[in-house]
C-alpha cells in the first residue's frame, strides 16, 4: 500500500489521520475500497482554476478546504466506529476518541 507521505502531505495537519484512514480501510488482501467523496462547488471551481488553468494562487484555498473536508470525514468514521462497533469495550474506546477529536472536554462527558 502506498502512503500519502509519497505525496508530500507530510507537512499537512491532517496527514496523519488519513494514513490512518487509508489503513483501516484496507482489506486482507491489501486493496483499500475507495469510496466517493463529495466536495463543495467552490472547492471544484478552485481546483479547476489550478489545475486546468494553471492560477496558482489559489492553492492556500485549496490546502484549506481539502484540510476541512479531510477534518469532516475522519470525523465522521470516527463516529461511525462509535455506532457500529462490535462490543462495548470497543464502543467505548471510539467513542473517547471521538470527543477526544472534536476537542470536547472531560466534565462535559457522559
Amino acid at each position: 500500500m502506498q502512503s500519502i507521505w509519497k505525496y508530500g502531505l507530510e507537512h499537512c495537519k491532517v496527514a496523519k489521520d488519513i494514513d490512518i484512514a487509508l489503513l483501516q480501510s484496507c482489506r486482507k488482501d491489501w486493496w483499500i475500497e475507495m469510496k466517493n467523496v463529495q466536495i463543495s462547488q467552490e472547492l471544484f471551481f478552485l481546483l479547476v482554476r489550478y489545475f486546468l488553468i494553471g492560477q496558482e494562487e489559489t492553492e492556500p484555498e485549496i490546502v484549506k478546504a481539502l484540510e476541512k473536508k479531510m477534518d469532516a470525514l475522519v470525523m465522521r468514521e470516527l463516529y461511525t466506529q462509535y455506532k457500529t462497533a462490535p462490543t462495548e469495550e470497543e464502543k467505548e474506546k471510539a467513542r473517547r476518541e471521538y470527543l477526544d477529536k472534536r476537542g470536547v472536554p472531560d466534565s462535559f462527558r457522559w
